[in-house]
């Protein structure tokens, strides 16, 4: 595949360097026309979604009504009616407070699913009482959530998308050579890429 341009997923090898070594059937062929530096910041905000969408929202749910996208204080709005999916960002206590908050259908999972801990917190305490009475079903959306054989399925769907979008404006690309040092300036800066502040302005999304 010499010259084919290819994404290594963070997995596959040490990619900290300016060569590795990568088995072939790790690599994710893209179209020639993609901006690599797009798709390496994209594929791991979008990617969590998509996997949750494609492999555990769609196939639990007939069809979506409505799709709530929430800010702080994190409440849901009063006539949003049953919820069947709750994609969550942030976790911690404003996991819990959405979760108490939502109705559900009879018959049907309230599911929760934890893609990231933006909040800081490192534990999400649901209450004994909350778990009695909800049919709450709580995955999570990490690499190890998933079957080898759904990443495959889903991988070529999920970098056509990515390569489409357009590359984020305030992405910082650095050579290797430089890495340290615009890093420790990033980090001083608090400043970031706009894939990850923008995911950190969102509680996460609710689909009823």
């Amino acid at each position: 595949m010499t010259g084919d341009l290819c994404y290594a997923g963070p997995m596959t090898a040490s990619l900290f360097a300016e060569r590795a070594n990568i088995e072939r059937q790790q690599l994710v062929k893209l179209e020639p026309d993609s901006d690599p530096v797009a798709v390496a910041t994209l594929v791991n905000p979008v990617g969590s979604s998509w996997m949750v969408l494609r492999c555990r929202a769609l196939p639990a749910v007939d069809d979506f009504d409505v799709r709530v996208v929430l800010h702080k204080p994190y409440t849901l709005p009063p006539d949003i009616g049953p919820v069947h999916i709750i994609l969550n960002f942030v976790g911690g206590q404003p996991a819990v407070g959405v979760l108490q908050a939502a109705e559900f259908e009879p018959g049907k999972d309230l599911q929760y699913i934890h893609v990231g801990d933006l909040a800081g917190e490192d534990n999400i305490g649901l209450p004994a009482r909350l778990l009695n009475s909800k049919p709450i079903r709580i995955t999570g959306s990490g690499m190890g959530a998933w079957r080898k054989m759904d990443v495959k399925k889903e991988i070529g769907g999920l970098f056509a998308a990515v390569a489409k979008m357009p590359r984020p404006q305030d992405v910082v690309t650095a050579s290797l050579a430089d890495i340290q040092s615009v890093w420790d300036q990033e980090a001083a800066n608090f400043t970031g890429s706009a894939a990850v502040r923008s995911i950190k302005s969102d509680m996460g999304v609710v689909f009823a």
